[in-house]
């Protein structure tokens, strides 16, 4: 089980390390020229990065680790963990307010730049609430390893105080989050259904495209979380633990973050797409926005760099 997850989660630090270190070494110096969704994911993004160095030294603490190394790990470990889960949340939020405002909106590509104008409570409030719950369980110094001395996580296992900061400071939130994502990725694929049986042409049609391939990323929180919710369902109902449930657990929250990356670096669902986008990247240092119409991502663009002399036979 360590193995797995030290793998998994070296992973998705490598994953996470290459999508930040594209960011910034191969955009332009003015953030003006992404928009809100990149900012987030390069947030999220940053926050798998900690969330999976954080598992890898929790996992592998034993009992004749310092009790300070626990409570360190964890403190990270909820912070961050509830940070990544929240910033995939306000992912969703932001395309919650973009569809919400493309109702009063003359095109859609203008809603999306209309949730610019909440780009600092989006990113300011997840960092400040992840802190917070990573942070309380210090007041009555909860985290530790338990009585067999194996895992470092909230002392007294089974007691009503464990249980109660198991579900206030991570199960809770994560259970919040979980059911929102849902929900919007529901609403928002709808809507999408809608608007592109009532608009087969235009350019709402590239931001549409872009907004579909942004609901991955909650879709990916979304089936991780189910698979953690369900490990603790089938553990209270049963009275035992499910294995098989238990390893498909572990190794996908340890791959969560390898999973985002590949969604923002395979962005329009090709390897060569990917590799073309990383090479003009480096070529032309400019780091193309992810909801701009006339980004390399859109399909049209994207057929064109995976076929350049169908794309020149059609011009």
């Amino acid at each position: 089980m360590r193995l797995a997850t030290t793998v998994g989660n070296s992973l998705s630090i490598i994953g996470s390390s290459i999508v930040i270190f594209l960011y910034f070494m191969f955009c332009r110096p003015s953030v003006a020229n992404n928009t809100l969704s990149t900012r987030l994911i390069i947030w999220n993004s940053f926050y798998d990065l900690v969330f999976a160095a954080a598992q890898i030294w929790q996992i592998n603490l034993t009992s004749s680790a310092a009790p300070w190394q626990c409570q360190a790990a964890m403190g990270i470990w909820i912070s961050f963990g509830i940070g990544t889960s929240m910033f995939t949340g306000i992912i969703a939020l932001s395309l919650h307010i973009t569809f919400f405002c493309h109702r009063s909106s003359k095109s859609l590509s203008m809603a999306i730049k209309r949730v610019d104008r909440f780009e600092k409570p989006l990113v300011i409030t997840p960092i400040i609430l992840s802190l917070i719950l990573g942070g309380l369980p210090y007041i009555r110094m909860a985290y530790g390893f338990n009585e067999s001395g194996q895992n470092c996580w909230f002392k007294g296992a089974g007691t009503v105080e464990n249980i109660t900061w198991q579900f206030s400071v991570f199960f809770g939130p994560l259970a919040v989050i979980l059911i929102y994502c849902t929900i919007i990725f529901i609403l928002v694929v709808i809507q999408i259904q809608r608007l592109v049986s009532k608009l087969p042409f235009g350019t709402n049609k590239k931001a549409i495209n872009s907004s579909r391939r942004l609901l991955l990323f909650p879709l990916i929180f979304v089936a991780i979380s189910a698979c953690n919710f369900a490990v603790e369902i089938d553990n209270f109902v049963t009275g035992q633990t499910n294995i098989v449930l238990l390893y498909l657990n572990v190794v996908s929250l340890s791959l969560q973050g390898f999973f985002n990356s590949l969604v923002f670096l395979v962005w329009n669902g090709t390897l060569r797409g990917s590799l073309g986008y990383i090479c003009r990247a480096i070529s032309t240092c400019k780091f193309e926005s992810l909801h701009d119409p006339d980004s390399i991502y859109s399909p049209e663009k994207s057929t064109a760099m995976a076929n350049p002399l169908k794309s020149r036979a059609q011009v």
